[in-house]
């Protein structure tokens, strides 16, 4: 990509944990084949905080827990349309 002029821009997405809990069981998750194993969760959560300790510093981070996720999508799409942009 940036080979062609273009550039990755990292997002985190943060969510307490307390809130991810709450929201694993929520039936509406089931429509989407998502996981909502509470125990599994717990199991892998210590890996997940590995893979998270080891991605590039994020130019935004985002609290989930505060916002709807058309709030949060536009955050982001503010954050990429104020990228300067570059010269071919």
């Amino acid at each position: 990509m940036e080979r062609n002029g273009g550039e990755v821009i990292f997002v985190a997405l943060h969510l307490e944990q307390a809130e991810q809990e709450r929201r694993l069981v929520d039936e509406d998750r089931a429509a989407f084949g998502k996981m909502r194993d509470l125990s599994l969760l717990r199991t892998l959560r210590p890996q997940f905080d590995a893979c998270m300790l080891s991605m590039p510093q994020p130019a935004l981070t985002i609290d989930a827990g505060h916002l709807k996720p058309s709030e949060s999508a536009e955050v982001i799409s503010r954050l990429i349309s104020a990228e300067p942009e570059r010269e071919t």
